[in-house]
C-alpha cells in the first residue's frame, strides 16, 4: 500500500470507529474499545501478540520493551493461570501478556498488582551473552 492508500483506510478506520464507539459513553471505555478493534485488524490470529513477536522485515521495526507501558493488570490470586497484564504499545495498540510468554524481546517472569517484570537476554559487545531485567509499573 502507498502512504497515500494507508493515509485514506485510517481516516476510515477513524469515523467507523467514532460512529461504532459513540455510544458506548465514557472515554475509557471508547479508548479500549479502539485499541480492541485496532488490535483485531492486525495480522496474526485473533488476540494474537503474533505479529509483534515474529522477526520484523528487513527494513521495519518491532517494539521493544522500551516503547511499551503498562496499563492495566487482571488480577486473581484464586485464579493464577487468569492473571494477565494489559500493556500498550506506542502505536496505541494493547495487548494481554501471560507469565512465561516471550514478548517484545523478553520473557514474562512475573506479574503484580502494580507491575510487570521481563528478563531480556542481551548480547553486549565482546559476544558474552548477559540476562537483565526490566520492570514495567502502573502509573
Amino acid at each position: 500500500m502507498t502512504e497515500n492508500q494507508i493515509a485514506k483506510c485510517r481516516q476510515r478506520l477513524e469515523r467507523f470507529l467514532l460512529d461504532l464507539l459513540e455510544p458506548i459513553g465514557r472515554s475509557e471505555r471508547r479508548h479500549w474499545g479502539e485499541l480492541y478493534v485496532r488490535g483485531l485488524l492486525q495480522d496474526g490470529e485473533r488476540k494474537s501478540i503474533e505479529p509483534l513477536v515474529t522477526k520484523a522485515p528487513e527494513g521495519e521495526s518491532r517494539p521493544s520493551l522500551s516503547g511499551v507501558r503498562l496499563v492495566g493488570v487482571v488480577w486473581d490470586p484464586g485464579r493464577r493461570d487468569l492473571i494477565r497484564a494489559l500493556v500498550e504499545t506506542p502505536d496505541g495498540l494493547g495487548y494481554y501478556v501471560r507469565l512465561n510468554e516471550e514478548k517484545f524481546g523478553g520473557k514474562v517472569v512475573a506479574i503484580e498488582r502494580d507491575r510487570v517484570r521481563f528478563s531480556v537476554r542481551e548480547q553486549d559487545p565482546g559476544g558474552q551473552t548477559r540476562v537483565r531485567t526490566v520492570e514495567l509499573k502502573l502509573n
